[in-house]
């Protein structure tokens, strides 16, 4: 998020801390109310901000800040994940017999920080690492022969459907949701969380396999 001469000022942590909770949806009211301070010291961080991104409205402060998490997570990611993929690369090249590709992603995708999951041509899961299981709520193992769709929110499920024939169909290294910034998913326990995931793909007997890399916004 940069004001009009491209340098990057910095926030306080109370100035984020307001940008934050915004973005979760709270009014002004209810940031007074969270983070125990009058609704003129909320104004005063707004005016603040604004001095400092010369940002118009509070919605274009807090779609900027957004965005540039959104930025930052997908830069993040990429840089983190720049083993695996090559990686896959080589087992893409490999064509290995199944049992050794999944052995090899399994162990792969346990020294990944962020969450990793390969889904099989049908679309279910046959590697989770600890990181996705956390993240989506599920026990140890229990996300394996769960189809991906239990982590996409049901008002989307013919979208996914759509989308991932489509990617089958051409499959490349890409960021999930194409040009969006985020897709939603859906926890275990219901609870809708915003992620980015980079997609990519490796050959195995059974079929092309993806491998969703995953971080929470």
């Amino acid at each position: 998020m940069k004001p009009p001469d491209g340098t990057t000022p910095t926030l306080s942590a109370r100035e984020l801390g307001v940008l934050h909770l915004a973005m979760e949806g709270l009014t002004d009211h209810a940031i007074a109310i969270q983070l125990d301070i009058s609704m003129g010291t909320v104004n005063t961080y707004w005016s603040r901000i604004r001095t400092k991104y010369g940002a118009v409205s509070r919605t274009e402060l807090v779609a900027r800040y957004v965005t540039e998490r959104a930025e930052r997570a997908i830069a993040i990611l990429r840089q983190e994940n720049t083993l695996l993929l090559s990686a896959l690369s080589q087992l893409d090249r490999n064509a290995g017999a199944s049992d050794e590709v999944f052995s090899a992603l399994k162990v792969l995708s346990e020294n990944v920080a962020d969450a990793v999951v390969v889904v099989d041509p049908e679309g279910f899961v046959r590697v989770a690492n600890e990181p996705v299981e956390k993240l989506f709520g599920y026990a140890r193992g229990e996300l394996l022969g769960v189809a991906l769709s239990a982590l996409v929110p049901e008002r989307f499920h013919g979208q996914h459907r759509e989308h991932r024939a489509a990617y089958m169909a051409q499959p490349e290294r890409r960021l999930m949701g194409g040009s969006h910034r985020s897709t939603a998913a859906i926890r275990k326990d219901g609870i809708e969380i915003s992620i980015v995931a980079t997609l990519d793909t490796c050959k195995s007997v059974e079929g092309l396999l993806v491998t969703c890399i995953i971080r929470e916004l």
